[in-house]
């Protein structure tokens, strides 16, 4: 019992390890929007503006709540 214990320890820590390592070399949207022109990415914050470029390009207007 006191192996089964022991792996389960090693096992947690390595799956703890890498999950930090993953979030921490992934980018965020921020740094994203940050890097790239904003007018050409996304709209945020004026739903008009948003709906009449969406109309003037016939492509899908997406809306995200926070």
């Amino acid at each position: 019992m006191t192996g089964l214990r022991w792996i389960t320890l090693i096992a947690c820590a390595l799956a703890a390890a890498w999950c930090t390592t993953l979030t921490a070399a992934e980018p965020t949207v921020q740094d994203a929007a940050d890097a790239a022109d904003a007018d050409t990415l996304w709209i945020e914050g004026d739903m008009d503006a948003a709906y009449e470029k969406a109309k003037e390009t016939g492509k899908p207007l997406l809306v995200a709540f926070r």
